[in-house]
């Protein structure tokens, strides 16, 4: 005889069974409808890419042709707006299940704006993103600086992804990248052959099978070739150069430089963003044999930047367009000039050492700042006719005090993910300024965790109008992570400059821009 207990509790099962039945169902529909919606057909992305006041350009990989089938952005309101993709299937990434590239530009935008957005390639659609345009002229700005992350091993990637994850938390519009994104631009050794698709779906983008951090889905990543982007594992320099820069080009969609070599477009670019103009370098070597700063790549497989090449000239055009449209202008390369670190030793095989013939024509233009990495560490230098280092008007005990109106700032940012260095023996022979190898030296500030392998580090820069003043004021601090998560700040300097057109916001008149 079943008691009415024991009839309580057998109805209760039933209950509890058909949820049961439910909830499993629920998780299978899910399942197959998650399955189906990002799949396995969107390989790569989306990420963004050249950002301007009125358009965004926007990347994905498919693991199949999209020929005579929906691919496109759909984004605004409710997605009810759309751009159809153009795709191309990138020869360099042949053997890989990810060599269709989808690409849309899209225009017509208004900057201000957070617009949704998400792709689709046939039956397949990515997850829902926000994204937002170029800040215009006079609107204040927020970016991070890095360089080096690399993906050399699961150690270097967790420190690459969350000097991602914390830009976005500071607040960054965009990435200013120095190179060295990757390990290897290709190699001949297909397991060693997945660092570009390792980077950008384990480090830069979330969504589907991607496990990074999910600042490319959300704000532009502007890269600058750095030697791992050229270097091949195996042959090294002079069996991957071709196909490297090729995966290089694909991965980026960089501003045309109007080169009229083919294999020079996109490896030097430049852009505005608020306030800022950008020049991008590739100066990994020159042809020029008392300039030649890298013994292992052959002349000609490179830009050149000495003084008369082509890269040179177009850069002073954008020095000189810089300086008198620009309230700040950045350079950004990969090889430092100034640097404690191996690489900086102008007897190293891979040296930024004769780059030093530049800083002249840098500050002739007022160039703001030099944005480098190639040496694992972070550091500041400065050069500039004011004593060098002279630069501090409150002291040393109070950082907020420290500014630095002119002199030119070198900052060496390497630590974004690769373990860090210390300085190489016998710095000061070619940091020292008198060249009598001792004090006073053209390092203003290295990291006291030089060495110590848990951290990484970005540059944190904010620009913003100072009312108060009329002038662009623009804070720059290192910020470092470590393996919790946590953060700290050092070297925490200002400048500030007048703008060379009207004033904003109110537009009074039109200043000379002074270093």
């Amino acid at each position: 005889m079943i008691k009415k207990k024991q009839i309580k509790l057998l109805n209760y099962l039933s209950v509890d069974l058909r949820r049961l039945r439910i909830t499993v169902s629920a998780v299978i529909w899910l399942g197959v409808t998650l399955l189906t919606s990002y799949g396995q057909s969107i390989v790569i992305g989306p990420y963004l890419q050249n950002v301007t006041t009125n358009a965004v350009t926007v990347i994905w990989w498919t693991d199949f042709s999209t020929a005579g089938k929906t691919t496109r952005v759909e984004y605004g309101a409710g997605l009810s707006s759309f751009c159809n993709a153009v795709q191309t299937e990138e020869s360099s990434f042949s053997a890989y299940s990810y060599r269709y590239k989808q690409q849309a530009v899209i225009t017509g935008l208004t900057t201000g704006m957070e617009y949704n957005y998400k792709v689709v390639s046939d039956n397949s659609s990515s997850s829902t993103n926000t994204f937002s345009i170029a800040s215009g002229r006079n609107e204040n700005i927020h970016f991070a600086v890095m360089g080096d992350g690399r993906n050399d091993s699961s150690d270097i990637i967790a420190r690459h992804k969350m000097v991602f994850t914390k830009a976005l938390v500071y607040g960054a519009d965009f990435i200013v990248y120095g190179g060295d994104m990757v390990r290897y631009g290709s190699s001949t050794t297909p397991s060693l052959d997945e660092d570009w698709k390792q980077y950008l779906t384990e480090i830069m983008c979330n969504g589907g099978s991607q496990t990074g951090s999910g600042i490319g889905n959300k704000i532009p990543v502007y890269m600058a070739v750095g030697n791992h982007e050229i270097y091949e594992s195996g042959p090294g320099y002079t069996g991957g150069l071709t196909t490297s820069m090729a995966r290089f080009k694909a991965v980026c969609d960089n501003p045309d430089n109007g080169s009229v070599t083919a294999d020079w477009k996109e490896r030097y670019y430049s852009f505005s963003y608020g306030p800022c103009y950008f020049i991008y370098l590739d100066a990994n070597n020159t042809s020029d044999n008392v300039l030649d700063n890298h013994d292992y790549l052959a002349d000609g497989t490179t830009p050149d930047w000495e003084p008369g090449s082509e890269q040179y000239i177009w850069m002073t055009n954008q020095l000189a367009y810089a300086q008198d449209n620009a309230a700040m202008t950045f350079v950004v390369l990969h090889p430092s000039p100034f640097s404690r670190g191996v690489h900086g030793d102008p007897s190293d095989t891979q040296r930024g050492y004769q780059l030093r013939t530049l800083d002249s024509v840098f500050r002739q233009y007022g160039v703001d700042g030099l944005m480098v990495s190639h040496d694992h560490m972070s550091e500041r230098c400065v050069t500039g006719a004011s004593g060098y280092q002279n630069e501090y008007t409150g002291g040393l005990t109070n950082a907020l005090t420290w500014r630095d109106e002119d002199n030119l700032n070198y900052f060496t940012v390497g630590n974004s993910g690769q373990a860090s260095r210390i300085a190489d023996v016998g710095w000061e022979n070619w940091m020292d300024i008198t060249d009598n190898n001792a004090a006073p030296y053209y390092t203003a500030y290295f990291y006291s965790w030089a060495g110590n392998d848990s951290y990484a580090s970005f540059l944190d820069v904010n620009v913003a109008w100072n009312s108060a003043n009329s002038k662009w004021h623009t804070t720059f601090k290192v910020v470092r992570t470590d393996a919790a998560g946590n953060t700290s700040t050092y070297d925490e300097f200002w400048i500030e400059r007048s703008d060379p057109l009207v004033i904003p916001p109110t537009g009074i008149g039109t200043m000379v821009r002074t270093r």
